[in-house]
C-alpha cells in the first residue's frame, strides 16, 4: 500500500511540475544597477548628469538614513551634485513577441527635498508617464513602486530621462532615482491550460486512489 501510495505521489507531483507556468525571466539586463555602473543601459548623453550612485552616497548631503542593505543598495540618480539636467535619458533595447503581453515594473523616488518630475515610456508599446516623486532621506520608504503591462508590436526599449524638455525645476534640491527596472513575459493561454490539466490529472489520481480504497475495504 505504502509502495502504491508513493508512487502515485510522484507521478502526481511529475504533472504538478510539467503543468506549472515556467517563471518568466527579467528581459532588463542590470535593471538593479547592482554592477555600480550603467552596464546594459544607453545613456543619452554621456555627461554625466545621471549616476549609479548608493544611500550612502547621499548620507554627506541629505543625511540619508536607512538600514545597512539600503544604504549600500545602488540605484540610478537624475541630476547629482545640484546640476540641472537638459535631454538626459537612459534606455534599453530588448527582445519581444509581437502581439504578447509584457508585465513592467520599477521602484522609483527622489532624494534631497521637494518634489522632481521624470518621463518614462517602452517605445512601441507602451506611451509616455510622467512620474512625480516627492523627496525622502528615509531610504527604508523612499521608493515607490510602478506597475503595468503592455502588448508588444516588435522589440521594445524602455527609457526613463528628460524625455521631451521637461523642466527641472526642483535642479538645486532633489534628485530623481530608479531602481528595479524588469520586464517579464505574461504566460500564454496554453500555458495557463496546461496548468489547469495537470490540476485535472491530480484530481483524477485522487479519485481513482480513493475508489480502490474502497473497493479493498469492501
Amino acid at each position: 500500500m505504502l509502495s502504491r501510495f508513493t508512487g502515485t505521489l510522484a507521478v502526481a507531483l511529475g504533472l504538478f511540475a510539467m503543468a506549472a507556468p515556467p517563471a518568466s525571466a527579467n528581459l532588463i539586463s542590470n535593471g538593479d544597477f547592482e554592477t555600480g555602473n550603467f552596464s546594459g543601459w544607453t545613456v543619452t548623453p554621456s555627461n554625466g548628469d545621471v549616476l549609479v550612485l548608493t544611500g550612502a552616497d547621499y548620507q554627506p548631503c541629505c543625511g540619508t538614513t536607512g538600514t545597512a542593505a539600503e544604504l549600500s543598495n545602488h540605484f540610478a540618480s537624475f541630476g547629482p551634485g545640484n546640476i540641472a539636467i537638459s535631454g538626459v535619458t537612459i534606455g534599453q533595447t530588448f527582445n519581444t513577441n509581437a502581439g504578447q503581453t509584457y508585465n513592467y515594473s520599477f521602484n522609483y523616488g527622489a532624494l534631497g527635498g521637494g518634489s522632481e518630475q521624470l518621463q518614462f515610456e517602452i517605445i512601441t508599446g507602451l506611451s509616455t508617464q510622467i512620474l512625480t516623486a516627492v523627496a525622502n532621506d528615509d531610504l527604508d520608504h523612499v521608493f515607490q513602486t510602478m506597475t503595468g503591462t503592455f502588448t508588444a508590436s516588435s522589440s521594445a526599449t524602455i527609457v526613463f530621462g528628460d524625455l521631451g524638455g521637461l523642466v527641472d525645476t526642483q535642479a538645486n534640491n532633489v534628485d530623481f532615482i530608479l531602481d528595479n527596472v524588469s520586464v517579464t513575459a505574461v504566460p500564454e493561454p496554453s500555458t495557463w491550460a496546461m496548468l489547469l490539466l495537470g490540476f485535472a490529472g491530480l484530481g483524477f489520481i485522487g479519485f481513482r486512489r480513493q475508489n480502490k480504497m474502497a473497493l479493498s475495504d469492501a
